[in-house]
This record gives C-alpha cells, structure tokens and sequence, in this order.
C-alpha cells in the first residue's frame, strides 16, 4: 500500500508458514486463513509470489540481494523444536511438537499413551491432536503449576474436558527405551517452586529422591521452538542473539545488515500470529521509511 514493488517468497506450496502448517483445523481453519492471507494480499496491491523458494545453504539472503532488491524483510518461522536437555536415550518413539503438529494435520493416527512435555500451547495443540488422531491416554508434563504455566486458561480448560492428563510440577529428565531402543517411558522428577526467576515466575526445584518413570509410548517434545542452523547459516551478515533470534536495533526492527529487516518468531521467539502480523505492519513502515531516505 506505500506504492513498492513487493516479491513474497514462500518456501511451501502457499503461504501461511508455521501457522498454517501447524495449527490444528479445529483452531485455525484452512478455509479461514485462505481467505485472511488473500484479503491482506489483495490490499497490498500487486505481489509477486514466488513459491518453492527455500532459504538454505544453496540460497542465501546474499543470493536474494544479488537479485536487485533494496530492502529484504526476513519473517522466517520457528521450525524446530527445542530438544530436552540432557537426555541421553535413544530418540525412537520420541518427536518435536511441531514436527508432530505438520504430521497429524497431514493425517497421522497414533496409538497408546502419549506424553507431551512442555506447558504452552503448542503443548496443549500437540495434545488435542494427539487425542483426536486416536491416542488411548494423552498427558501433559510440566515442571510448573498451573499458575506459571504459559499456555492459555482457555486452551487447557479445554484441553482437561477432552480428557487430556496434566501432571503439573513434574519435571522430565530423560528417555526409557527397551533392548530394542524402542521409547517405554519417560524419566521424571517432582519439583517444588522456590523463588520467582528473571521472568517472573517461580523456578521449579527438583525433589531428590521422587524420581521415577511414566510409561509411554510417544513423546512429544513441547518444549520450545528454534530456528534451524541450516537457516542460521542462510542468513550472512545478521546478528544473532544467545537465544538464536534475529538481533535488531533498539526501538526497531532492523537488523544488523544493511536494508534488512525483521519481524515475527524470529525476533519475538514466538507468540502468537497477531503480534506476529502486526510486526509485519510495523516492519513495512520502517521499510517505506527506509527506502524513501528518512
């Protein structure tokens, strides 16, 4: 709508990223984000699609300068989970939320007794649709209460009328696995909340000796999201943070490279899409600004 010529590079088949790709139906439907995608589109004036456009080793931001264009906005999602620290099993029987979320909204039918380790809503995601693609008993493990927990009131209400499982103050350590490497369970801990930490809630302290092992027979790994080292390394010239997100200039959302910017998962270490769209709006104007020389 400030009158530049826009290119959308998109590494799917249609746009949406992460949202689209992972967000249950029963939460986002397709034909809804469809129609908001093609609304904002549409009100932007004419952009040119180009799909099937993979950053990576092979394609770097280096190479999308290369191509002429003055200003380069990166929105790339969070793709991959966040491992548990400090296990030790073997990983068989044992898969990333988001991975987990990409296949079951691909169809994926699940059986047994499933853990989801983590308490936001990606984990509460992760457990609805372990549930509706068949699983006998889902739970969710958290280190926290109920009270620091970052998911949504809602969302783990409605979770807990599905039938899902929360046990609360339960810290995973590691993985069980049979002679054949084959997840059984999943190491715990309890844990008791001491003092409030630099965010504000209270760190879970683990109670030596309540250690023991919750069968399973999946576990998914909902922990937190990471962006890629494959797409780390695509991005020449940007800073990163400790935590692997874009660094940007205090009060902006420019990066550490000359005409790019950034906005969304990789700068807020994911929240939700509407702040992630409304810095994409606010990434446009100090685009229009930049280019325009103020």
């Amino acid at each position: 709508s400030y009158g530049h010529a826009v290119t959308l590079f998109e590494q799917g088949e249609a746009p949406g990223g992460v949202a689209r790709e992972t967000i249950p139906a029963e939460r986002l439907p397709e034909t809804i984000i469809q129609q908001e995608i093609e609304d904002v589109l549409a009100a932007s004036g004419a952009v040119t699609r180009r799909y099937g456009a993979r950053l990576g080793p092979g394609y770097t931001l280096d190479a999308v300068l290369a191509e002429g264009f003055d200003a380069v906005l990166v929105t790339l999602g969070l793709s991959e989970s966040v491992p548990l620290r400090g296990a030790t099993g073997a990983r068989e029987g044992v898969i990333g939320a988001l991975e987990f979320l990409r296949e079951t909204k691909a169809g994926r039918q699940v059986a047994g007794a499933v853990l989801v380790l983590g308490g936001g809503n990606t984990a509460i995601d992760a457990a609805l649709s372990a549930k509706r693609a068949g699983a006998a008993d889902v739970s969710v493990v958290y280190r926290r209460s109920f009270a620091e927990m970052p998911a949504w009131p809602e969302e783990r209400d409605q979770a807990i009328r599905t039938g899902v499982h929360f046990l609360i103050l339960t810290q995973p350590i590691d993985y069980v696995t049979d002679a054949e490497g084959r997840l059984v369970g999943v190491e715990v801990i309890r844990t008791r909340l001491g003092t409030p930490g630099p965010d504000g809630r209270r760190t879970p302290e683990p109670i030596l000796g309540s250690e023991h092992v919750l069968p399973a027979d999946l576990a998914i790994e909902a922990i937190g999201q990471r962006v890629g080292e494959e797409l780390k390394a695509a991005l020449p010239g940007v800073r990163l943070t400790r935590g692997g997100l874009a660094w940007t200039k205090e009060g902006t959302l420019e990066t550490s490279r000359e005409g790019v910017f950034a906005a969304g998962d990789i700068v807020n270490g994911g929240t939700t899409v509407v702040q992630a769209v409304a810095e994409g709006a606010r990434a446009a104007r100090e685009i229009d600004a930049y280019l325009k020389g103020a």
